[in-house]
């Protein structure tokens, strides 16, 4: 989970970036999401119900018909098992970086949104057993993903909301060296926090 923090990381100072970059006339938003990510349990078992951390970042010029949106995603879970009397933890991961364009209607200091593009998104395997020994196996695809929702501006910055996503890639798996076929995407809901320029 480390390097999706750091990718997070990256994404959010690469955001304000941007907002240093843009000339007086270009408006964006920085939203933040703490949300949940559901996945197709036929692929993920008892892993399928993800805690997910993300930034929406959204710019363009003020007279653009849509925003470029760019979006990244991390999510996680994980459980326990005992088989055959040892412990095994096992981990799930998913990753989304999205790009695509993102229309955002302002009503007084309503903010209805929706957005849509392509993603590059991945999946995670851990297993991890008590003495610490670990293996596991990832993916990645190219997919698409579709959000919309709403903020609203509080005073001239912040801004407060929800966001509501699908994506949808397929990844391949062997943990165990057999190929499984997993959905990586999935459906998302989340609190937006932010700020708009």
């Amino acid at each position: 989970m480390r390097k999706r923090t750091v990718l997070l990381v990256a994404l959010a100072l690469a955001a304000v970036s941007i907002h240093a970059s843009l000339p007086a006339h270009a408006e964006g938003n920085v939203n933040f999401i703490l949300g949940q990510k559901s996945l197709d349990d036929d692929g993920w078992g008892r892993l399928d119900e993800h805690a997910e951390i993300g930034v929406l970042v959204t710019f363009g010029e003020e007279d653009w018909p849509v925003h470029i949106a760019i979006d990244f995603i991390a999510t996680a879970d994980t459980i326990t098992t005992v088989p055959i009397g040892s412990r095994l933890d096992i981990e799930a991961f998913t990753s989304e970086l999205g790009v695509g364009v993102r229309k955002i209607w302002k009503k007084d200091n309503l903010r209805p949104f929706v957005g849509g593009g392509v993603a590059m998104i991945g999946g995670e395997l851990d297993f991890i057993d008590t003495r610490g020994v670990s293996f596991g196996e990832d993916d990645q695809a190219l997919g698409l993903w579709v959000d919309g929702g709403v903020f609203w501006r509080l005073g001239k910055k912040f801004n407060i909301g929800f966001d509501v996503r699908i994506s949808r890639a397929e990844i391949e798996l062997r943990p165990f060296g057999d190929r499984v076929d997993v959905k990586a995407g999935g459906d998302h809901i989340g609190l937006l926090l932010g700020w708009g320029w």
